[in-house]
């Protein structure tokens, strides 16, 4: 029987070898008492096998290995403590990398203000991007993301309104650390979990690829 303490489903995981601001999707099943789980996240894939401890907590063993023959094989090893919400799975390892794992939100998917997280075509699989929602006083929507992009860290915003068919209409930025800048717009729509559409570069919101958004906080 599935609880709210039960450690199954998607989980957007932070872990040590993730670069800052970025989380990796990660999936849980358990029987009541083992868990088995599986991620990717370059260069590594994962395997994770465990152990339901007690109500508060649930011991892991990730099995890591390389996307190829050059990234060797590795495992660890952690016990994770639910918090009060029975949201968050935290703990650190051996070697005291810490990791987090969130559970994925089923609450309201609306637009709000809060922490969303980002994916679109080009991210490596299964990656997404903290992006944090605010609104202004006059109704508009702004964005900031940071992350580790091809050229070192990205900066990231956008600035978005509602169209009449309730459309997200952004315009976006993004700065590399070597100074280059990029543009573009894209148009999201509603969906069961976030919001999805398309984006582009300079004047137009489609022909670059896809972006998808949802929310981290309840």
């Amino acid at each position: 029987m599935v609880g709210p303490r039960t450690p199954q489903g998607l989980f957007w995981a932070r872990l040590p070898d993730i670069p800052d601001g970025m989380r990796v999707q990660l999936w849980l099943d358990t029987d009541g008492t083992r868990v088995r789980g599986a991620y990717s996240a370059v260069p590594y894939t994962g395997e994770i096998e465990g152990e339901v401890r007690s109500r508060d907590d649930v011991r892991l063993t990730f099995f890591e290995r390389g996307v190829t023959r050059v990234v060797a094989p590795r495992t660890r090893s952690v016990v994770l403590r639910w918090d009060a919400r029975a949201r968050t799975l935290t703990g650190r390892d051996a070697i005291g990398g810490r990791i987090e794992l969130v559970r994925a939100a089923h609450e309201s998917a609306a637009l709000r203000p809060g922490l969303w997280l980002g994916r679109w075509t080009g991210l490596p699989f299964g990656l997404a991007v903290e992006t944090r929602i605010t609104q202004t006083a006059d109704g508009h929507w702004r964005a900031a993301y940071q992350y580790q992009g091809t050229g070192g860290v990205r900066d990231g915003s956008f600035e978005g309104t509602l169209d009449a068919q309730s459309a997200l209409l952004i315009a976006w930025t993004e700065l590399t650390e070597s100074g280059t800048v990029a543009r573009g717009r894209g148009r999201l729509l509603a969906t069961p979990f976030g919001l999805r559409g398309t984006y582009g570069i300079d004047g137009s919101t489609e022909g670059t690829g896809e972006w998808v958004l949802e929310p981290l906080d309840p």
